[in-house]
């Protein structure tokens, strides 16, 4: 038995003839460099790795191809110790940094393309190598989050399939020709293309079969390495200016752009206009659509806000490990079970606010301590630079209606005197608060003020000015009817506090367009925001965003397949938006008779591509028939290409025997004379030969090649 085991690891191991064709090796290193490609364009790896990795595996594919017949003793047994040491490095990284193994592993099957590059001599090595490229692409995949990364795994199929279509054509013999005459080359080139046209179609299907849905679970909680805390900060937010409204310079001109929202300061004036830009700011992979709390302002003052004086509190890791435990500060307890795990991706250097969703409990923040405030807000001892990765775990329940209008007003205000108090108002904006709902409850009176907000209001970022003495809510309401976001949320809060309940202004980010062909969030300076809290006993603290067509989604949504082509649908038509062709196209499709189309086109490229495989069948019969002729017809093919490149053209008539008798006069018809018995035991007598007669007539091969370059004579 033992024996047995012994024979069979020797032809497990044994040596394999070496892959001689150039086009094969070059398709597999153009698949593997795409992989590595669209692994180092993540921007994970250090710059070192990005530079030396690609020249590297080059490099190894050069020494590969000039030592694919020797033995390579020395060079596998470095190659080993290289592996180990790589090996042992991946382990102690997992030792440090055990919260996302996904960066590590993908470096990991990098340097082991490297090592294994250098070492290719056989089909079988040249197809580990595409297997640990497939697997390195997919590590990058996971890593990726922008659509184009689709473009990789494309490419690297063609050249994947092309290297495979190669290296089988290379056993069969590189003079291979179809039924028709044509070229194998030929045949690569037309069958790369219906490669890539099947793969676009199967691609199309594989998406609507398993899209990345919102609300898809985040299975691992990625972070960026941990910085020091700086001793002197003692919480709160750094950015902004701390110049009381009362005694800013006229506003009438004031206005902002870019990503600079004023909401994101200490304080938030009414008084300004601007419209903010598409620059994507972070991109955010979530369980649940969330809004991304930063900042809490609770005092208004007739023409903006700012937030009341407090000593944040210091949140510390427990036992030196993640995660940050956060207890919310302002709330009875969690309203609900609705686990929220969201994973932020900084692409834009921000202020040191702590981006998360309401009642965060656990935070993997790439820091030992951050600061949280009595509203909850959350602040770092540093800014958020771009390529900064962090997660947060929440556990907010979207509010239920129908228990919420169950439940009675505050019994006693002072607790709530902050959340309560408002300037004088003008005897308008008092009015009319007076008229909402006057007899309901404290969620319906809410649902009431949203609702004439609604009616009474127009949502618009480029309204009039207001005249310096005026209050902004009264404006909003009674002069220009007109207002942003700023505008809704203040008017809402304003009023709620005249109905006796307490009620907050936050800004932050809105949820952000979801992709659905990379599964974020992808959250621009534009989304910038600002909504209401509202506070309701036996429950707690509630969102409400007043700003018309800015509804989140509830719990109890669709999240099937017509949630997925929604999300589709609103992607594709907001980032393609503006474009006169794709406006005319969408225009031309509607007109057609709405979505049909889009289904139509590929169901005929389909069937166009099935006819053409059916019709081509024949054609590449006789190639694929003569596919499975062994390495010496290779050989021999390659040796007959370089005779009729020479003016030595066997006719079709003539036997391999007799074709070598034409030429044995010649310099080197003796060498292929020894070729060719070889050539037709191999072939014909269907004999297997040993190693002795292989290497005969490689050199046979070899001295033909050499004689026809360097005739003597």
């Amino acid at each position: 038995m033992f024996e047995r085991a012994v024979v069979r690891y020797r032809g497990i191991n044994k040596k394999l003839p070496p892959e001689n064709s150039k086009a094969a090796r070059l398709a597999v290193l153009a698949a593997v460099m795409t992989a590595v490609v669209g692994a180092v364009s993540q921007d994970y790896f250090p710059l070192t790795t990005t530079i030396v990795a690609p020249a590297a595996i080059v490099l190894g594919f050069v020494v590969s191809w000039r030592r694919r017949k020797r033995a390579n003793i020395g060079l596998k047994a470095v190659l080993s110790v290289l592996l180990l040491s790589v090996t042992v490095w991946f382990f102690y990284i997992m030792a440090v940094e055990p919260y996302d193994t996904r960066v590590p592993l993908a470096e990991l099957f990098l340097w082991i393309q490297v090592l294994h590059s250098f070492d290719l001599p056989a089909r079988r090595d040249l197809n580990f190598s595409l297997i640990a490229a497939l697997v390195l692409l997919s590590m990058a995949g996971t890593l990726a989050y922008d659509a184009l990364f689709l473009v990789y795994p494309l490419v690297f199929a063609v050249f994947a399939l092309a290297g495979l279509f190669l290296m089988h054509t290379s056993e069969a013999g590189a003079d291979l020709r179809d039924s028709t005459g044509r070229s194998a080359l030929t045949a690569i080139l037309k069958s790369a293309v219906g490669i890539a046209a099947a793969l676009a179609v199967v691609s199309t299907a594989a998406y609507a079969v398993t899209p990345r849905l919102p609300g898809m679970k985040v299975q691992s909680l990625p972070f960026s390495a941990e910085r020091l805390v700086q001793s002197a900060f003692k919480g709160g937010f750094t950015g902004g200016t701390d110049i009381a409204l009362d005694r800013r310079l006229p506003m009438s001109q004031a206005v902002f752009s870019g990503s600079a929202y004023p909401g994101f300061s200490q304080e938030l004036d009414l008084r300004v206009r601007g419209k903010l830009s598409d620059t994507i700011m972070m991109r955010v992979r979530a369980t649940y659509p969330a809004y991304h709390r930063a900042l809490v302002f609770d005092t208004y003052a007739g023409n903006g806000w700012t937030r009341s004086p407090g000593k944040p509190v210091k949140v510390t890791e427990r036992d030196g490990r993640p995660p940050i435990v956060l207890q919310p500060l302002d709330q009875e307890g969690a309203m609900g079970a609705r686990e929220t795990t969201s994973s932020y991706y900084i692409a834009a250097d921000q202020e040191n606010f702590v981006f998360a969703s309401y009642q965060t409990v656990l935070l993997y923040f790439p820091a030992a301590a951050v600061w949280q405030d009595k509203n909850s807000a959350v602040t770092s001892s540093f800014s958020l630079e771009k390529d900064m990765v962090y997660s947060a775990v929440s556990n907010y329940e979207p509010p239920d209606p129908a228990r919420l209008r169950r439940m009675p007003g505050v019994k006693d205000p002072a607790p709530f005197e902050t959340y309560l108090k408002l300037p004088d108002l003008p005897a308008r904006v008092e009015k009319f608060a007076a008229g909402l709902a006057p007899d309901k409850n404290p969620y319906e009176q809410l649902e009431a003020i949203q609702n004439a907000l609604w009616e009474r209001c127009v949502y618009d970022t480029t309204g009039p000015f207001q005249p310096e003495d005026a209050d902004s809510v009264d404006f909003f309401l009674f002069g220009s009817r007109r207002g942003s976001c700023d505008h809704y949320a203040s008017a809402f809060v304003v009023l709620a506090r005249l109905k006796g309940i307490p009620a907050r202004l936050v800004t932050g980010y809105a949820p952000g367009d979801y992709n659905p062909f990379t599964g974020f969030y992808e959250v621009r300076a534009l989304h910038a925001h600002a909504w209401a809290e509202a506070y309701i006993p036996n429950y707690g603290w509630i969102q409400f965003d007043p700003t018309p067509g800015s509804e989140v989604e509830t719990a109890g949504q669709d999240r099937g397949m017509s949630m997925m082509f929604g999300a589709l649908a609103k992607y594709l038509r907001e980032r393609w938006s503006g474009i006169p062709w794709v406006d005319a196209l969408r225009a031309r499709l509607a007109a057609a008779g709405g979505l049909w189309p889009y289904f139509a086109v590929p169901g005929l490229l389909m069937a166009a591509l099935i006819w053409l495989l059916r019709r081509r069948k024949g054609k590449h019969q006789v190639l694929a028939e003569r596919y499975d002729q062994g390495r010496l017809a290779v050989l021999y093919g390659e040796v007959l290409a370089e005779l009729e490149a020479g003016g030595m053209r066997r006719s079709p008539a003539a036997t391999p025997a007799e074709f070598a008798d034409s030429i044995a006069a010649l310099p080197y018809g003796g060498d292929f004379a020894v070729l060719t018995r070889l050539f037709e035991r191999a072939f014909y007598g269907r004999e297997e030969l040993g190693e002795e007669e292989e290497e005969l007539a490689d050199e046979a091969a070899a001295s033909v090649k050499t004689r026809l370059k360097r005739p003597s004579g």
